[in-house]
């Protein structure tokens, strides 16, 4: 069963005429945005799409050490195994952020930037001379990094 949010990603592709991948790019980046904007941009922080849970998830990363010195980069490796019991000192370590900490101002800094892609994606489509290159949005699912690990969902 489809999730009101994939519900009303396909129905603003519908009418705008405009590739889900683009909407969903849009709500990551627009999440991604405002993760840094309350956490700092010197944070390594990913913005995925959940197909199965219908949400736009974000995770924060830090690097397994075994003294941490830069506690907003580093997780030390005790408190990381009790978190996954086969990560290892020189993994990243991914944990989920939660989004409904970002209250009301995310939702309208999600909003206004989700606009404002659609309708710069929409004049693209109706442009004569459109630009051949990217949207200038990374896709989550592209990406090849470190190896990374997710704590185990009990």
């Amino acid at each position: 069963m489809a999730s009101e949010l994939s519900r009303i990603i396909d129905q603003v592709g519908k009418d705008k005429g405009i590739d889900r991948k683009i909407l969903v790019e849009a709500l990551e980046q627009a999440l991604l945005a405002a993760a840094r904007k309350k956490y700092g941009i010197k944070q390594e922080i990913e913005a995925h799409f959940n197909e199965e849970a219908g949400e736009v998830e974000l995770f924060q990363f830090k690097t397994v050490v075994k003294e941490v010195k830069n506690p907003p980069a580093e997780i030390s490796f005790k408190e990381a195994k009790d978190l996954d019991s086969e990560v290892q000192v020189g993994d990243s370590l991914g944990t989920k952020i939660e989004v409904s900490e970002f209250g009301r101002i995310a939702a309208q800094m999600r909003s206004g930037r989700i606009s404002s892609m659609i309708s710069r994606t929409a004049k693209e489509r109706s442009s004569p001379a459109r630009s051949s290159g990217s949207s200038g949005v990374r896709s989550s699912s592209t990406w090849e990094g470190p190896k990374r690990w997710f704590p185990s969902r009990s």
